[in-house]
């Protein structure tokens, strides 16, 4: 495969350079922002990509077991043989949140896998200030307060327990309105939650896996 330069040169002269090009493929973060109603799906955000990228990240489900389900995330990078960057335009995209199918119920299973970031659901409050509620009742506790806490809501539960969430409220699909002056976690004060977006609450009903 042939890479395509160009330079301006005192803006009136553009010269084009033919490179043989090559591509490496590279872990990406991703975050878990909830599930589908069915439980056969994860809602997964694979990460952004840019210029020198040759396409969007792409989220896959790398195995299922009786414990858990491993996913990851590649970009494919452009670069040069003799392992230099590309000059690629400096764009910043996000595609927005992808959907990994299940062979069956994910049903309290752990989400796992390289690079996932935790705590980032990467979306806020929505220009009329409400926080969208995810659909977490079929993830693991953990993994439910994980989603939650990405997007800067607090969590309660209603019963202890590890089990998986059996129900929530408010339910998938509500709104939380936005509040300031909320309390951060810092170097000193660890929060549950590392950004805070509302004083409302998340309560989780919990039932045995």
């Amino acid at each position: 495969m042939l890479l395509m330069i160009g330079m301006a040169v005192g803006g009136y002269a553009i010269r084009f350079v033919l490179l043989p090009e090559e591509q490496r493929t590279s872990l990406q973060h991703w975050s878990l922002i909830g599930i589908t109603a069915d439980q056969r799906g994860l809602r997964i955000d694979p990460g952004g990509w840019g210029g020198c990228d040759a396409g969007p990240p792409q989220a896959r489900v790398v195995a299922e077991t009786d414990d858990a389900v491993e996913v990851s995330s590649t970009r494919t990078e452009r670069t040069i043989v003799n392992g230099e960057a590309a000059i690629c335009p400096a764009i910043a995209r996000h595609d927005g949140p992808v959907t990994l199918r299940l062979s069956r119920p994910l049903a309290g299973r752990r989400v796992v896998g390289r690079q996932r970031r935790r705590g980032f659901g990467g979306q806020g409050a929505g220009p009329n200030g409400r926080i969208h509620v995810p659909r977490v009742v079929g993830l693991s506790r953990d993994d439910a307060i994980d989603v939650l806490c990405g997007r800067g809501v607090r969590v309660a539960t209603a019963r202890q327990g590890e089990g998986v969430v059996v129900g929530q409220d408010p339910p998938a699909g509500g709104s939380l309105r936005a509040t300031g002056n909320l309390p951060r976690s810092t170097p000193r004060r660890r929060l549950p939650c590392p950004i805070l977006l509302t004083r409302a609450r998340v309560t989780l009903l919990l039932g045995p896996r």
